[in-house]
């Protein structure tokens, strides 16, 4: 899946998945944006990707779709936060111990502004899916 918008070919961040997704485990979610050293994220998780998006602004489209997924990890402060001076950083995500989540899959994207609250990214990542391991 390739996230896109009218200001780069593709997405210069990227998020990877460290750990195994199963229920009950924490993973970790690694971002990189070699370019925008020091500046806001904000990752978000859904349950579908393309054709849904998310209109951020500035000509930028989020990979994800607008559902309850995606509102709830809105509200996760430990989802947002400030880039190191290496443009990374990581966040802990407890899957919680519930064997009805076995099998589905979600997906994870960020968007890196120049601060919290601005307005349009600088960049933003493409999905990856984390499918849910018993």
């Amino acid at each position: 899946c390739v996230a896109w918008s009218d200001r780069f070919d593709t997405a210069e961040a990227t998020v990877t998945l460290t750990g195994s997704p199963q229920v009950g485990a924490t993973i970790s979610l690694d971002l990189d944006s070699p370019w925008t050293l020091g500046s806001w994220f904000d990752l978000r998780l859904s349950g579908r990707t393309v054709p849904s998006f998310v209109d951020l602004g500035g000509g930028f489209l989020l990979p994800l779709a607008a559902d309850w997924v995606y509102r709830w990890s809105a509200n996760q402060t430990s989802f947002s936060g400030s880039l190191d001076s290496a443009g990374q950083a990581s966040v802990a995500a407890v899957i919680p111990n519930d064997p009805s989540l076995v099998g589905r899959t979600f997906y994870a994207a960020t968007a890196v502004l120049p601060a919290q609250g601005a307005n349009a990214p600088l960049t933003i990542s493409p999905a990856i899916a984390i499918t849910i391991l018993p």
